[in-house]
C-alpha cells in the first residue's frame, strides 16, 4: 500500500459517503472499506495512467 495515497483517498471516501448519505440506510464499516478500496484503486490507476503516457511520449 502506498502511503501516500491514503490523505487523498479517505478524502474522497469522505466525499463519495457524503454524497450518497440518503441512499443507504446506514453506513457500515463494509460500505467505508469498499469506498476507501474503490477510491485507493482509482488513484493508483490514474497515476499508472499519466506514468504510462509520460513514458510513451518521452520515446516520441
Amino acid at each position: 500500500m502506498r502511503h501516500d495515497l491514503i490523505t487523498g483517498a479517505a478524502a474522497i471516501t469522505a466525499e463519495v459517503l457524503r454524497q450518497t448519505q440518503g441512499k443507504y440506510d446506514e453506513i457500515t464499516e463494509e460500505l467505508i472499506a469498499a469506498a476507501f478500496e474503490k477510491a485507493y484503486c482509482g488513484l493508483e490507476a490514474g497515476i499508472l495512467r499519466v506514468t504510462d503516457r509520460e513514458v510513451r511520449e518521452s520515446f516520441q
